[in-house]
């Protein structure tokens, strides 16, 4: 079971390193940032989608990151996931605008604690040395932006860990990690948003698996042409924006993935047919437009249903891959779950059902690789 702590501001400082150490600004080119990304504050780079993330490596045995937390309507909600070296991630829920992590030395926390107020330490017990760091959002877009603002260390350099491969994974609460561990907050405190893991959700876990990169592009209760819970919004529409939840932000799809993954139809529900498919069909043909580097766009059945909409799904999936061969579109193709997994809250994965599904779903993506 991973801890969660609550020690941090609406903006986030993580230290990496002594005082006299480099400190490099949030834009740096030495720092990976992957997923959509807001860059116009060119030295600060904001983030609003679940899983998006950035890394870079440092040399030393102490580094300083700190980060800025939007906060809407005055309420602090984001989550991060850190994970340094092969450690194992820790989740903090972020307590203020501006937040400071200590990556290493937890005197130093300590001394910083009477004069910034969020303050967040994660230990390392290797060393001096060389190590990279992982943060990424747990949280979605409705929780506000995460922001980068600077990284301090001894010496920073840019870690490049993947082998080049990039995913894309498209969907709804599932695919954002929603709901999936359940430890974070008791249950009689908990608000929607609470229980939201993404890193460790099965995209996430289906790229590290593969030694790639990954790329969230997921709302909960979002649909194809119907989205739970009064949203206004569809897949469709806001597939081209980076703050996905308010379709906004035009996105210019720097990103460019070898393999997109597209999870959607649970909050659709069992609609007429040939709307759901004709809708499907064209968004797989504007995915695959605007992706043109993309191998193979494989559709997936829903992780939280193996009954009659499961069973009606799978007949639309492979409906729609049969017409897109039909007209020449011969990349796309399918997986469906063996079964449904329901056991973290509202019905949706646990954090342990996220690692099932992402081992079904990377033994199927080596047979395509």
């Amino acid at each position: 079971m991973k801890k969660i702590y609550g020690l941090i501001m609406m903006g986030t400082l993580v230290s990496c390193g002594p005082r006299e150490a480099m400190t490099i600004d949030g834009g740096s080119e030495l720092i990976t940032m992957v997923g959509r990304t807001d860059r116009s504050e060119v030295n600060a780079p904001k983030q609003w989608a679940a899983g998006g993330y950035f890394t870079f490596g440092f040399e030393g045995n102490e580094c300083v990151i700190e980060m800025n937390d939007e906060q809407p309507n005055g309420e602090t909600r984001n989550i991060i996931e850190v994970a340094v070296d092969d450690n194992q991630s820790v989740a903090y829920r972020m307590s203020g605008i501006r937040n400071v992590i200590i990556i290493g030395d937890e005197n130093k926390a300590e001394q910083l604690k009477d004069s910034l107020t969020n303050v967040i330490s994660y230990p390392i017990n290797n060393g001096a040395g060389k190590h990279h760091v992982t943060i990424c959002r747990d949280s979605e877009t409705a929780m506000g932006y995460t922001q980068l603002v600077s990284v301090k260390a001894d010496n920073i350099f840019k870690w490049s860990p993947d082998n080049g491969l990039k995913i894309e994974f498209i969907g709804n609460s599932i695919t954002c990690g929603a709901e999936s561990d359940t430890t974070m907050k008791a249950k009689d405190e908990y608000k929607w948003g609470d229980w939201h893991r993404a890193y460790v959700g099965y995209g996430p876990r289906t790229a590290r698996a593969l030694n790639a990169q990954w790329s969230l592009v997921s709302v909960s209760g979002i649909g194809l042409i119907r989205s739970c819970c009064d949203m206004g919004i569809t897949m469709p529409q806001v597939y081209d924006k980076i703050i996905l939840r308010d379709n906004k932000l035009s996105y210019d799809y720097a990103y460019q993935p070898d393999i997109i993954c597209s999870c959607l139809g649970q909050n659709d529900g069992i609609q007429d047919s040939t709307a759901f498919c004709s809708a499907y069909v064209d968004f797989i043909k504007d995915v695959k437009a605007k992706n043109p580097q993309a191998k193979k766009i494989v559709m997936l059945s829903s992780p939280m249903d193996h009954g009659e909409l499961n069973d009606w799904l799978c007949r639309m999936i492979k409906s729609i891959v049969d017409q897109l061969g039909n007209e020449g579109i011969d990349n796309v193709t399918y997986y469906f779950y063996t079964k449904a997994w329901n056991g973290g809250g509202v019905d949706h994965p646990s954090e342990a059902e996220h690692a099932e599904i992402a081992e079904e779903l990377t033994n199927y993506l080596k047979t395509i690789l």
